[in-house]
């Protein structure tokens, strides 16, 4: 498991310096100690991007149930920052297509910056919605992926994992596309 055999950083440097430490370690490929620093901020579950970096580590590490959890809590609280909006924007359409063509759709496997859920929160709950619709397909709980995935705008629903997860969970609940 995460952080198994591996002692716990020193108590040195803000809650800042932490995160920002573990977004650095995440982007160099090193989760296993970025997970070491992010656990020390999990306490604060209404911190959507401390919960989410902890859903990837788990997810990145195979740990699906552990991931589904962080994942939940972090989208339990972006969804009460981000309501669906009644009529999307054409103009998040063409952040949707410029995101897809600049990240070969997986900015979400990507670690969260801290402000994004306060400064873009339909992106922090897009890409929270992304990872729990993988999370769930790797679970096999195709309800939850169609459930997920329905929170989704019509345009998000062009990812690929999103139309794989989905084309999976209807295949396998008998539901013809």
């Amino acid at each position: 498991m995460l952080g198994d055999n591996k002692p716990m950083p020193g108590n040195a440097g803000s809650l800042a310096d932490i995160f920002e430490t573990g977004m650095t370690l995440m982007q160099n490929g090193a989760d296993a100690d970025a997970f070491l620093l992010f656990s020390k901020l999990a306490a604060d579950e209404n911190n959507i991007a401390v919960q989410y970096n902890l859903a990837l580590c788990h997810y990145f590490a195979g740990e699906n149930q552990s991931a589904f959890e962080k994942a939940e809590k972090a989208f339990s609280v972006i969804k009460k920052k981000a309501p669906v909006p009644k009529n999307p924007l054409t103009a998040q359409n063409t952040f949707t297509v410029l995101s897809q063509s600049e990240a070969g759709q997986t900015d979400y496997l990507k670690p969260m910056p801290q402000k994004l859920p306060e400064l873009l929160p339909d992106a922090a709950k897009r890409n929270i919605l992304r990872l729990l619709i993988d999370i769930c397909a790797a679970l096999r709980n195709w309800d939850a992926v169609m459930n997920y995935a329905g929170s989704l705008q019509p345009f998000e629903k062009n990812y690929e994992n999103v139309k794989k997860a989905v084309d999976e969970a209807q295949e396998n609940k008998g539901i013809k596309a």
